[in-house]
């Protein structure tokens, strides 16, 4: 059942009396009704009149006061739900009435309170001693809240502890009035407590008033004034089987809490932290700590090793003053971490800092990542040396992408070395790194290093066997992938996309060699199946010989000043597999296929699969080949040419499927089409 727009009830009139009765109603809906403030006539007659009732959603209603009555729970036994959202004059939503102890409480596994800000609390503590079967509680932008449990002035109930043992899922989003989520000392006493001793005594928003020992994900979002999370003497049950801890925009917190919470932590799987504008390290050492043991450690090297057996996913974001995970002096072992997302964390330099080093090492042997696929780091301006030299053997040995941006002093990715580890990585992105002159850096032992699956033809061959894809964008320094004398070989490459990386003449140098082309005979890449060049202001040569793109599919060049031809005409007749060609805003470039200038035996260029031909902005083009070619396009489906002035014709061969005037789109700028017939 839904209700919505004006009601022609008064003010004072409820919305359902006496007269009425839905005993299967299981759905009730109501919203936008500005006049009335209850939903229920107090003198309801009947033992059941809403019994089947469900699902309670009530939004936009800003004169309701109360949504359920106390005289109403015990005929919402089956209620499982409770939606309210943007009531600005709800006092009440049933659960919070001071009435005392409630007898008969509905099920509801499920509850939620959004945009209520005239709503102070949302249990009182008869409701939350008997509440047992909350499996989810969401309360967000209700900006009077004080706390979750109120504690009324006067009550005779006294508890020292509440326990929700169902309670899995909690969000608690901008409550910027929150003090604690349960205090036991009622809101008059609380308001002395402050004005006496504010700031010496601070409440924390979990203490060991409340246990969940069911609760499995956390969210905390908007709570600026939250500085001290955990309460030091936690019951022992709670957040025993937290699995996700999600903290965001909590302004004043310094740490997620002491060291010692690991031990009640052993079930986390995702660790986020983001725009927590003063948190200096996660975790907080204490003195007591430096000698503490946790589960499954092992004593080396006089070294306590902290070990966090399901944490999957960590992500750091935007928290510019953190400057380590930890700063102890233990070693932390992450066994089961797949994901680390580390982003615009300014004053990062180490995950866990070498005490007394000279040089602090973003990774060192201090903290083990055996299990990590995927590494993002973005933002980082200050990082300008990425890896320690001794890494634990097993560290990133399965990673599979490592995506970094916006690190700004960063010179490489590291040294050549470190590919032995990186057999298994298949994504490999860098952008916008200032700074960044190669991707990996030769060192002097490097010339001569083998490594797997490597042969040895009077150079080092170095295989990346899992590597699918890789692009570097704005990388205004970029020189070379890797400017060492190996052979590098990608057998598994299938996208190549490199953009704005203006100094870049070439993936990998020749050296000595008078003209360096862009891919030349020290990298293979026998499956590469699109490559996309843009903004690449110095190349001028694509390739010679037999570059190896037999299975390009498709081919995009843009924004390339000074090249003035794409491939030869050995090489293109190599590309039976391509469906896409974009050319675009190369200036200088004269023609797409260039003759070799030997005495060639090539009568036609065919290109068996092209569906998709577009060349714009070429002010230079005068030819798509040398006219001693027949051009042959017998799939071509679409072909656009703009802004190509000089080009005076265009001649297609004709194919055994030619069809032409049926399926293809010809859009053309100052230019004459011919179709040639064979």
């Amino acid at each position: 059942m839904t209700s919505e727009g004006n009601s022609t009830c008064t003010a004072t009139q409820p919305l359902f009396n006496y007269k009425i009765a839905f005993p299967v109603l299981e759905y009730l809906v109501i919203s936008g009704l500005e006049i009335i403030k209850e939903i229920w006539d107090s003198q309801l007659l009947g033992e059941n009149p809403f019994s089947q009732l469900h699902f309670l959603e009530v939004s936009d209603c800003h004169n309701f006061v109360n949504i359920v009555p106390s005289h109403m729970l015990p005929r919402l036994r089956n209620l499982v739900q409770i939606h309210v959202d943007s009531c600005d004059s709800v006092i009440s939503i049933g659960l919070n009435a001071e009435e005392g102890f409630v007898a008969s409480m509905p099920i509801l596994p499920q509850l939620k309170e959004l945009s209520c800000q005239s709503l102070r609390n949302v249990f009182s503590l008869s409701v939350a001693i008997n509440i047992v079967h909350l499996e989810e509680l969401e309360v967000s932008n209700c900006e009077k809240m004080q706390e979750i449990i109120a504690t009324r002035s006067g009550s005779k109930e006294t508890l020292d502890k509440i326990e929700f043992p169902r309670l899995k899922l909690m969000r608690l989003e901008s409550l910027q009035s929150l003090k604690s989520f349960w205090s036991s000392e009622s809101q008059e006493e609380e308001r002395v407590e402050v004005v006496d001793l504010a700031p010496f005594e601070q409440q924390s928003l979990f203490n060991d008033k409340v246990a969940f020992p069911s609760l499995e994900e956390l969210y905390i979002k908007g709570m600026d004034e939250l500085n001290n999370k955990w309460h030091a003497a936690l019951p022992t049950e709670s957040f025993c089987k937290l699995r996700v801890l999600v903290l965001e925009s909590c302004g004043k917190l310094l740490s997620v809490g002491p060291l010692n919470l690991l031990q009640r932590l052993e079930n986390l799987q995702e660790l986020e932290i983001s725009k927590c504008g003063s948190l200096e390290e996660v975790f907080k050492v204490e003195e007591e700590e430096t000698s503490m043991k946790i589960h499954d450690h092992t004593k080396r090297e006089e070294e306590t090793t902290l070990v966090f057996h399901q944490l999957s996913i960590m992500r750091f974001k935007c928290l510019p003053y953190l400057r380590s995970f930890y700063s102890g002096s233990c070693i932390l072992e992450f066994p089961s971490l797949k994901e680390l997302w580390i982003e615009c964390c300014g004053k990062l330099e180490t995950i866990i800092p070498t005490i007394n080093a000279p040089t602090q090492h973003f990774f060192n042997k201090k903290v083990t990542f055996p299990s990590l696929e995927k590494l993002y780091i973005k933002g980082m301006d200050e990082l300008n040396n990425k890896w320690h030299t001794v890494l634990p053997t097993e560290s990133f040995s399965k990673l599979r992408v490592l995506v970094l941006e916006s690190c700004g002093k960063l010179l490489s990715v590291g040294p050549l070395n470190l590919l032995q580890r990186l057999e298994n990585l298949q994504e490999l992105e860098i952008s916008k790194c200032g700074s960044l002159e190669e991707v990996f850096k030769v060192e002097e032992e490097e010339t001569s290093m083998k490594i797997h699956d490597h042969t040895k033809r009077e150079e080092t061959t170095l295989v990346f066997h899992q590597l699918k894809i890789m692009r570097f964008k704005y990388l205004l320094y970029l020189r070379s992938f890797y400017s060492g004398s190996c052979i590098l070989e990608f057998p598994s490459l299938e996208e190549l996309r490199i953009e704005c990386c203006g100094k870049l003449e070439t993936i990998f140098p020749t050296i000595n060699a008078p003209t360096q082309h862009f891919f030349n005979k020290k990298v293979v890449l026998p499956g590469l199946k699109k490559l996309y060049l843009i903004s690449l202001f110095n190349l001028r040569e694509i390739g010679i010989g037999s570059l190896p793109l037999h299975f390009i599919q498709i081919l995009e060049v843009r924004d390339c000043g000074n090249l003035r031809n794409l491939f030869s005409s050995s090489i293109a007749t190599t590309l039976e597999r391509l469906e896409e060609l974009k050319i675009e805003s190369c200036e200088v470039m004269e023609e797409i296929v260039a003759s070799e200038g030997l005495e060639e035996v090539i009568n036609q260029i065919v290109f068996p699969q092209l569906r998709d031909l577009r060349l714009s902005n070429l002010p230079n083009l005068t030819r798509f080949c040398n006219a001693n070619y027949a051009l042959n396009l017998p799939s071509l489906e679409s072909a656009r040419l703009e802004r190509c002035m000089k080009m005076q014709a265009f001649a297609f061969g004709q194919g055994r499927d030619w069809q032409w005037k049926k399926k293809q789109k010809m859009m053309h700028d100052n230019m004459q089409l011919r179709q040639l017939s064979r």
